[in-house]
């Protein structure tokens, strides 16, 4: 594992963590292969970004950070609601998450009000995984496309429910035959230490490529559907 990457991930995850309100228990290892980095750098980082957000809160820095933010997916959900209409109901099934955010921040763009937003917008992608999304909103609009995206991250974590990382060998780097045995059902791929995935399954492996296809498909469909739109609207200003 490159320890740069490793420090950038983990600066990524602790800012969240603490912007939003979860750090009351310091987080932990999450497994013994990245102990050496977490020990070495954990503790830096987490101090690190007290201070950083400690600095924000002074000059005000936050409360314009959630505001960019909020007003970004706001103009992102005023073009959904055109599309669909969401109702009381599955906006409230979103209060257990937006209860758990904090509330620091004072004024209409907080933490509190971005869950809210992000909550709407997670149960408007819920009224079209189960429906026909061709029927209530365009396949060239920005909306569907993050709709898609988010229903094919689902997809994926329902064929690979479980994190596996895989095991090897430290003396020769080959995979323990022994976790391939254990742990050879149950999930669609591992994360390879050395980089990128293993699939000790053909079967799993080809389904994962199949998925992959699907995605890269619909983006090449997505940008064609824009190219037109963005052609058509040049030529018909040109005629003016």
């Amino acid at each position: 594992m490159n320890e740069l990457h490793f420090r950038k991930e983990l600066l990524r995850i602790v800012f969240i963590n603490i912007f939003f309100g979860h750090d009351h228990n310091q987080m932990k290892c999450p497994l013994p292969e990245l102990y050496t980095f977490w020990d070495r750098h954990y503790k830096e980082i987490r101090n690190a970004v007290l201070e950083l957000l400690d600095f924000m809160g002074r000059i005000n820095l936050a409360g314009d950070l959630m505001t960019y933010v909020n007003q970004q997916l706001d103009t992102s959900l005023k073009k959904t609601v055109g599309h669909l209409v969401v109702s009381e109901k599955d906006i409230d099934l979103g209060d257990h998450f937006i209860k758990q955010i904090s509330t620091r921040y004072h004024g209409e763009y907080n933490p509190s009000g971005l869950a809210a937003r992000l909550t709407t917008k997670i149960r408007l992608f819920g009224i079209l995984d189960n429906a026909d999304p061709d029927d209530l909103i365009s396949k060239d609009s920005v909306i569907y496309m993050q709709w898609f995206m988010h229903h094919s991250l689902k997809v994926i974590y329902k064929e690979n429910s479980k994190i596996v990382v895989l095991r090897r060998n430290w003396r020769d780097g080959q995979p323990l035959k022994t976790f391939l045995q254990q742990e050879s059902a149950g999930y669609l791929y591992s994360v390879d230490q050395t980089g990128g995935l293993f699939f000790d399954d053909p079967n799993s492996q080809m389904k994962y490529f199949q998925l992959s296809c699907a995605i890269i498909t619909q983006i090449w469909d997505f940008a064609q559907r824009r190219k037109k739109i963005f052609i058509l609207k040049n030529l018909a200003g040109n005629e003016k």
